[in-house]
């Protein structure tokens, strides 16, 4: 299953888990999540077709797959373009011992204007993405004032 949370207020997180499903889903190829004024657009397709979704009761969303080793293949995602990034499973670098590694050794693939930006990170610039079990994406909206 794909998890579609709101970790803040111009980012959607998706997560693809295993499992059985948690509320009564409806089939399809495009969820819109509109959050403080943007609206999020997911497009996918499960073995080339529809896909089952839902929500948790949390309101929260969810994407299976169709088989129990599918992906869920997105196509699509907007706000577009490289500068509304969009990345699997974000994490902050650490050393062998667990302990996080400085600013300037981190990588990200979320704001091209900072200097450890890594574009390979930003799946918004190489779809369609194929998401499998275990994989969450992390969709964000830049914003270009009141920054700060």
């Amino acid at each position: 299953m794909l998890f579609l949370k709101n970790l803040k207020n111009q980012a959607i997180t998706i997560i693809l888990l295993l499992g059985s499903v948690l509320s009564y889903g409806q089939t399809g190829k495009t969820i819109s999540i509109e959050r403080n004024g943007t609206t999020f657009t997911f497009s996918f397709t499960c073995d080339g077709g529809d896909c089952e979704y839902g929500q948790f009761v949390t309101g929260d969303y969810w994407i299976k797959p169709n088989s129990p080793n599918g992906k869920v293949r997105f196509t699509q995602m907007s706000p577009e373009g490289e500068f509304n990034g969009a990345v699997v499973n974000p994490d902050l670098l650490r050393d062998s011992q667990g302990n996080l590694l400085p600013n300037e050794d981190q990588r990200q693939g979320l704001v091209n204007t900072y200097s450890h930006y890594s574009a390979d990170l930003n799946i918004m610039t190489s779809l369609p993405y194929e998401a499998s079990a275990g994989e969450s994406i992390y969709k964000t909206k830049a914003k270009n004032s009141g920054c700060g």
